[in-house]
């Protein structure tokens, strides 16, 4: 063998370690996120960020979406009862957002995009909110 042909071989041995294997094969991995452990704890359990884990996750299509949570600034569904029994009530827009601590825009707002004045409900803007 020439000493060419050696070169080119150890230059393909030290390119192949230039790429380390997983500490932790996939299936381990794959077994842990269907048990419920978030990316955050698998990737803590193997000393890894949790951006590396998802990258081995989400091939499979194992990633499941978020769950749904709604914004600290957005109506409840008790702030818009209370909305819905102070048009019951004929108070105005002004007085029920005063009750309720919020501005008169959000409460003129919430009133117009489910029905105005005259057919607004409660559950069914809660429902409109989310969808």
């Amino acid at each position: 063998m020439s000493v060419q042909g050696q070169f080119q071989k150890s230059d393909r041995a030290n390119a192949m370690s230039a790429f380390p294997k997983p500490a932790q094969p996939v299936a381990a991995t794959l077994y842990r996120w269907k048990r419920g452990e978030s990316l955050k704890a698998i990737g803590r359990a193997f000393g890894k960020q949790s951006s590396s884990i998802y990258f081995l996750v989400a091939p499979h299509g194992e990633i499941r979406p978020a769950e749904r949570r709604r914004s600290r600034l957005v109506l409840t569904l008790a702030e818009r009862e209370v909305i819905s029994r102070g048009i019951t009530a004929d108070r105005s827009a002004r007085s029920i957002a005063k009750r309720l601590g919020r501005s008169l825009s959000t409460v003129s707002r919430e009133m117009s995009r489910n029905g105005g004045y005259d057919r607004y409900r409660a559950t069914l803007a809660d429902e409109n909110a989310w969808g």
